[in-house]
């Protein structure tokens, strides 16, 4: 059976971001839920100093998210973990 992840996630994955980097990784968790993750290695520290490049990237592949979501009739709701640590290009973040 097809996950409804699937159709979301095709279109979803082509949001553009800033130097099109898309630092984002999805784990889907079950058919109800998935875990949003930064991947640090497709970041950009040295272009990207105050961390506007990847806070603007995250934001749009979540508004993504719900806009294809709410076109499938489904809808999106996330709830932002923070849990960065030391060294973390976003850990100046609170």
């Amino acid at each position: 059976m097809k996950s409804p992840w699937e159709p979301i996630l095709q279109t979803a994955l082509g949001t553009p971001s800033p130097h099109n980097t898309q630092p984002w990784r999805l784990r889907i968790n079950s058919d109800q839920d998935a875990t949003l993750f930064l991947e640090v290695a497709r970041t950009l520290p040295d272009e990207d100093t105050s961390g506007h490049f990847l806070i603007c990237a995250m934001g749009m592949f979540l508004e993504s998210l719900r806009i294809v979501s709410a076109n499938a009739g489904l809808l999106l709701r996330h709830t932002l973990i923070d849990e960065r640590g030391p060294g973390s290009p976003c850990s100046s973040y609170s």
